[in-house]
């Protein structure tokens, strides 16, 4: 047995400099290879544990691994700076990884204190790795991220003509505002809660992985806002032109704040459809349904937005329903009210008060005529 200790800059850019400090006990024999009380310093990251090369001659690997905190996007290659004006599909899309993984051999537990990882922050990570025949299998995956916890199922088969991937996931009580910020820099979507999602995608790339997207995905979040979306202001507006009155004065407040989101999305070759969205505050509630396309942008819903009369929402009685239909992108939705939808909704309810109140007369008469 012996104890090895060094340290070395090693260089991933010429403007970027790591230092790397490693100590062990490492011992050889009977075609294996074994290292014990790792202690490993890279730039501001301690990894301690075993490892080992179980057969020499198929490079087997076990490990059982800890790490304080790392920054993996710090050694990624930074995106190449773009002009504003370029558009999205000129962007080089996301080779999945997948380099030797055919001839990898590995089984192994890492425990992570935090972690930066694409954007996104995570502590208390724990995963088992299980990579054999092409096929890599992460399971179970825990993590605490944005003041919630992190269930996962991850395996990537690449074994056939495409990596094939397979996603299963739990988020709970998540703060779901500042992961779509931190992961997509996206702002459309915020509150605190649950996100369930089962998914398969093939593909060599990230823009493959989205037109390929199947599977299904439920969302259950409350006390936030749908961004880009004032539809309060809509049908204010909306209702002012029926009734012929003066539109209201101020600016869209572009956000629809929430009490409770629920909504659930199938997903086909990249396209999410969704049959039972819900939203409701203490004064309007929305359900609907529609499409959102995840590769080209384009979203289609129509809605059916019941407005209350009070903050107590159904209690307080309903003041009006109304068609809404959402089209566009969805980085631009474009809202448009149903005004013929809202006009006859409205001459159906003129209808139905005089219709109540030619019945109550006729009882009325129908009664004097017997006494």
């Amino acid at each position: 047995m012996a104890r090895v200790g060094m340290t070395a800059p090693v260089t991933r850019d010429p403007k970027v400099l790591a230092r790397i400090g490693a100590s062990g006990e490492f011992s050889y024999g009977g075609n294996a290879l074994s290292a014990d009380k790792l202690n490993v310093q890279l730039d501001d990251s301690t990894l301690t544990g075993k490892a080992a090369i179980t057969n020499l001659d198929t490079k087997a690997i076990s490990f059982d691994l800890a790490v304080d905190r790392i920054d993996v996007d710090r050694y990624l290659s930074p995106a190449p700076a773009r002009p504003k004006a370029q558009v999205k599909a000129d962007t080089k899309p996301t080779e999945v990884p997948t380099t030797g993984l055919k001839a990898l051999l590995l089984r192994g537990i890492l425990c992570i204190g935090s972690a930066t990882v694409a954007g996104i922050s995570l502590r208390q990570v724990l995963f088992n790795l299980d990579a054999k025949d092409g096929v890599a299998h992460l399971a179970p995956v825990k993590a605490q991220l944005y003041g919630g916890d992190y269930a996962g199922d991850i395996t990537l088969d690449s074994r056939g003509a495409a990596p094939a991937l397979q996603l299963n996931q739990r988020m709970n009580g998540i703060d779901v505002g500042q992961l779509l910020n931190d992961l997509a820099k996206s702002r459309r979507l915020s509150g605190r809660g649950t996100v369930v999602s089962n998914l398969t995608a093939r593909g060599a790339d990230s823009d493959a992985i989205l037109k390929s997207l199947n599977g299904h995905v439920d969302a259950n979040l409350a006390n936030g806002a749908v961004e880009g979306i004032d539809l309060w202001f809509e049908i204010n507006r909306a209702m002012s032109l029926i009734q012929k009155q003066t539109l209201p004065s101020g600016s869209s407040s572009g956000r629809t704040k929430f009490d409770t989101f629920k909504a659930s999305a199938d997903l086909n070759n990249g396209v999410a459809t969704t049959r039972d969205l819900d939203i409701a505050s203490q004064n309007l509630h929305v359900t609907g349904q529609g499409t959102s396309n995840l590769v080209t942008e384009a979203i289609d819903y129509q809605l059916r937005a019941t407005l209350y009369k009070g903050p107590s929402g159904a209690n307080a009685g309903t003041l009006a329903e109304i068609p809404v239909t959402i089209t566009g992108t969805l980085s631009s939705p474009k809202v448009s009210p149903d005004l013929g939808g809202m006009a006859k909704a409205r001459v159906q309810q003129e209808l139905d008060k005089h219709k109540d109140q030619l019945k109550q007369q006729l009882q009325d008469k129908l009664q004097n005529l017997f006494k």
